[in-house]
């Protein structure tokens, strides 16, 4: 609870959170049961090598705050680097323009 409350905490407002399953079904049920931070979308990513994770997040690269669980191996992260600087925040990632994208 702790975990997926500072995980809601981090996002900023409006933000879009990618995430793995576990992370989402935790964030899940504090927006839904108890209507934690309605503001943010939490999207559910498919596994890392499937190759549908960077058209997901570039169909809400027009939102202002992007955001992603982990950097570990549930996430393509050499296709997302590509794209984003991944900056900690908290116990998650912000996906920012790479410098001069902005």
């Amino acid at each position: 609870r702790e975990f997926a409350e500072s995980v809601l905490s981090a996002v900023g407002a409006n933000g879009v959170l990618f995430v793995d399953y576990g992370i989402w079904s935790m964030v899940n049920y504090l927006q839904i049961v108890e209507g934690a931070r309605p503001d943010v979308e939490a999207v559910l990513l498919p596994g890392a090598g499937v190759g549908d994770q960077l058209p997901l997040v570039m169909d809400h690269s027009d939102k202002e705050g992007l955001y992603i669980g982990d950097v570990g191996r549930y996430y393509d992260m050499e296709e997302l680097q590509a794209e984003f600087e991944i900056v900690q925040t908290g116990p998650i990632y912000k996906l920012a323009p790479h410098a001069g994208d902005a």
